[in-house]
């Protein structure tokens, strides 16, 4: 039985960005994250066979609040430390949106995708 569970829609305000000011002043982020895992069997119903939710969570926040000039770089860390956390994930994958960027113009939001399968890592 393949499972994915997903964290959507995760709101934080965060410093990341190349410029100096994007550091300083912050941005509003939309955070959506996927998981893929195989197991075949849920009969036990233990947390231990699945992936928390809650830890999902944890991760992207604690990866939130460290500064990145690069989204891509935040993403891919987040990503990595998924599939450390949780063995049985063989897939990660995850979409930053950092709302009204500071690029002098009229945008609603810049978005970078990023996923990772379980034999890329190795």
């Amino acid at each position: 039985m393949k499972t994915k569970i997903e964290i959507r829609e995760a709101a934080f305000y965060a410093y990341h960005g190349y410029y100096a000011e994007e550091q300083l002043i912050g941005s509003q982020f939309i955070v959506n994250a996927k998981v893929t895992l195989y197991n075949t069997d849920f009969a036990d119903d233990l947390l231990t066979e699945t992936v928390n939710y809650q830890t999902m969570y944890t991760i992207i926040k604690e990866e939130m609040n460290v500064p990145r000039s690069l989204i891509e770089t935040l993403g891919q860390s987040i990503i990595e430390r998924m599939m450390i956390t949780f063995p049985a994930v063989v897939k990660a994958s995850i979409s930053l949106e950092k709302i009204n960027p500071s690029i002098g113009g009229k945008l609603k939001s810049a978005l970078v995708h990023l996923s990772m399968n379980r034999k890329e890592k190795q």
